[in-house]
């Protein structure tokens, strides 16, 4: 029976392989890809490009699909009718942009514009609805990748110095030119950084002598207007305090600068405070000490800010009096007694600035007389002996009748008085005054009377007045006669 049976096995072969020739695949089946592009994950607002390819399906058929779009945590979702042709072979593709205005919004928005992962669904609706036939999923994030260049961690600034913050800013896509970044003070304020080059942000930034010592932690943030944000990475660096210095140191009298005092004038000081960084202290109060010639502090005198001087003025000051010993006196600002309320301190080492006090008035020695020589009846010259004064003598003053007609330098003990008149009186005095403006309390004091004119001078003065006149008579004479015209 068996061997009957095995030539009909190749003829039953035939027949079936004829009959699934003859018969056509079964229609609306067919193998479908989904392929997205960008495959790796996009920035907000990027725009995917989703492919579905259908092989091997019906030839010169149409296949009819929905494309379903879900965004990340059911914000939202959309979908789109999209036909895939099929050529002779059973294949066929079509493409679609998300988002796009073909897209119909079932809910939220048609857009990347939240962060994470969307999932796409193809349904098939014709010519067979079968339901989902692929799927796929895209990843959109929302981070910006924010890396600072400058400074370098480490750095260390002192108040009054600039650094330059520079970050660069990128998306997934690349370069973000859009962005709005930030970076933090050190006082916690924000700092706006402009774009100045593709990416790139920068801004320079001056610490203040307000800011805070110690540690910066600059962090640099950027956002764009699609949501697009994201933070750098800390970068720690150090500010220091700045050093004060005393600029200039002077005193002043009532009348103006001056080094020299005597009883009843008044001691001011005046001075300037300089950041170490080359910038003015313009506000606060500040003390200074004065010292007499023991280096016993004698006054505190405070120093404020006056506009019109650009500097420091005491507003308290100290009156000379006739108990204050003579000698070289000082101001002085103690070493790092200034702070200017943030915490920046000087000088490093103090500052004096020298005056001298005399109470003690000039002297004449014993005995000391004025002389009078080279007397004549219209002038004579006045000589006198040095005075003294622990100060130095200035300068003496010289009086007629008490009338001040000449002032001399401190060296000279002489002087020639002229133009007086004859047979006349004068009380002659001279005044010493020192480098601290003490006037000699007694004073050198001589009466003089001039001599008469004597009459043989006289006598002399007459007839050579009328020879004169004569002489000129007698010229005019002379005149006359030559111009008298002669008789026809």
């Amino acid at each position: 029976m068996l061997t009957r049976l095995r030539p009909a096995i190749p003829l039953v072969a035939l027949a079936l392989t004829l009959s699934l020739a003859a018969t056509p695949l079964v229609e609306g089946v067919a193998p479908y890809t989904l392929t997205i592009s960008p495959s790796v994950p996009v920035s907000l607002g990027s725009t995917i490009t989703m492919t579905l390819t259908v092989s091997g399906g019906t030839r010169n058929s149409a296949y009819t699909v929905v494309i379903d779009v879900v965004k990340p945590n059911g914000t939202g979702s959309a979908t789109v009718t999209k036909t895939v042709t099929t050529d002779s072979q059973g294949n066929g593709a079509v493409s679609q942009f998300y988002p796009d205005p073909s897209f119909t919004a079932v809910s939220g928005t048609v857009a990347t514009d939240v962060g994470g992962v969307y999932n796409v669904y193809v349904n098939q609706t014709s010519p067979v609805n079968i339901g989902i036939v692929a799927t796929g999923q895209f990843t959109v994030s929302s981070m910006l990748n924010v890396v600072v260049s400058q400074p370098v961690p480490g750095t260390v600034l002192q108040r009054g110095e600039t650094t330059v913050i520079s970050a660069t800013v990128s998306a997934l896509s690349g370069p973000d030119n859009a962005a709005t970044v930030y970076a933090n003070t050190p006082s916690s304020g924000r700092l706006l950084l402009p774009q100045t080059s593709p990416g790139v942000y920068t801004v320079n930034y001056l610490v203040s002598s307000s800011d805070p010592t110690g540690t910066w932690t600059i962090v640099v943030q950027a956002s764009d207007n699609i949501g697009n944000s994201g933070n750098s990475s800390p970068v720690n660096i150090t500010i220091t305090n700045i050093d004060l210095i005393i600029d200039s140191l002077v005193t002043y009298n009532s009348s103006g600068p001056s080094t020299n005092f005597s009883s009843g004038d008044t001691i001011y000081a005046f001075f300037r405070i300089r950041y170490s960084s080359g910038s003015y202290l313009t506000s606060g109060q500040y003390s200074v000490v004065l010292k007499n010639p023991s280096d016993v502090q004698v006054a505190n005198l405070t120093g404020a800010y006056n506009g019109s001087l650009l500097g420091f003025y005491t507003t308290t000051a100290y009156e000379v009096s006739t108990l204050d010993p003579s000698g070289p006196w000082n101001v002085e600002i103690g070493a790092n007694s200034l702070n200017d309320g943030y915490g920046d301190t000087g000088p490093t080492t103090k500052t004096t600035a020298s005056l001298w006090m005399n109470v003690i008035p000039p002297s004449w020695p014993s005995g000391s007389l004025l002389t009078v020589s080279s007397l004549t009846p219209s002038s004579l010259t006045l000589s006198w002996i040095s005075a003294t004064s622990n100060a130095g003598v200035a300068s003496y003053r010289i009086f007629e009748n008490g009338v001040l007609v000449a002032t001399v330098s401190g060296n000279v003990t002489s002087i020639s008085l002229i133009g007086l008149v004859p047979g006349s009186s004068y009380e002659l005095k001279v005044e010493a005054v020192d480098r601290a403006g003490n006037v000699s309390s007694s004073d050198l004091s001589q009466l003089q009377t001039l001599p008469q004119q004597s009459a043989s001078a006289l006598w002399l003065f007459v007839v050579l007045g009328i020879a004169a006149a004569l002489a000129c008579s007698a010229a005019l004479l002379t005149i006359r006669r030559y111009k008298r015209p002669r008789k026809s």
